[in-house]
C-alpha cells in the first residue's frame, strides 16, 4: 500500500482551509507579515479587505466585461458605449469575413 507524500497532505489540508485564512496566508505569503484587515493602510491590505468583506453584486457585473455594458446603458444610456462588433463565448464563431472589422479589433477572452 502506497503511503501519502507530505506534499499530497499539505495540499488536501490547504482544500479544507476557509477561504478567508487561504487570502490571508498568501498575503503573508507575498508580503512578509500578517494584513492589518482592522485598519488598512496599504493598497494590498485595502484589496485584501474588500475581498473578503465586500459582497455587493456590483462588483462582480463591473468586473465583467460583457456585464458591464447593461449597468453603463442602464445609467448612462446606450450612446455612452462603444460599438460591439461581436461576443462570444467560442472564438471559433468570429466572423473573419471581409465586410467584419474583426480583423483590425482586438480579441480577449471573455467569460
Amino acid at each position: 500500500m502506497r503511503r501519502p507524500s507530505i506534499v499530497s497532505i499539505k495540499q488536501r489540508l490547504r482544500q479544507r482551509l476557509p477561504h478567508w485564512l487561504v487570502l490571508i496566508r498568501e498575503h503573508r505569503r507575498l508580503h512578509g507579515e500578517l494584513p492589518n484587515i482592522i485598519w488598512p493602510a496599504t493598497f494590498s491590505e485595502k484589496i485584501l479587505c474588500r475581498n473578503l468583506f465586500d459582497r455587493r453584486p456590483l462588483l462582480t457585473q463591473i468586473a465583467d466585461k460583457a456585464a458591464v455594458r447593461s449597468y453603463v446603458e442602464s445609467r448612462l444610456g446606450a450612446q455612452m458605449l462603444p460599438q460591439l462588433y461581436h461576443l462570444t463565448t467560442r472564438p471559433e464563431s468570429i466572423p473573419f469575413d471581409r465586410d467584419s472589422q474583426a480583423d483590425c479589433l482586438p480579441i480577449e477572452k471573455v467569460g
